[in-house]
């Protein structure tokens, strides 16, 4: 396993990347049932890399179960 370490402004680049990828991602922005899978995997994904990189107020803006995920961890 790799440790990586974010100074203050490379995290601040990953959250802005990760808020546009999520807010550009959300199914309802999809025109189609392909796209809504898409945009769905695409959504899931970002709040996985938010997850690891402990970004809780991402995942509390994006994720509907996010206080039902919080609460299944403990």
């Amino acid at each position: 396993m790799k440790t990586i370490k974010l100074d203050y402004f490379e995290e601040r680049k990953a959250k802005h990347a990760l808020s546009d990828l999520l807010y550009n991602n959300l199914p309802s922005r999809a025109t189609n049932e392909e796209e809504q899978d898409l945009y769905r995997s695409n959504t899931e994904n970002a709040l996985d890399l938010c997850e690891v990189l402990e970004f809780d107020d991402l995942r509390k803006e994006y994720d509907q179960n996010y206080d039902q995920n919080y609460d299944d961890s403990w």
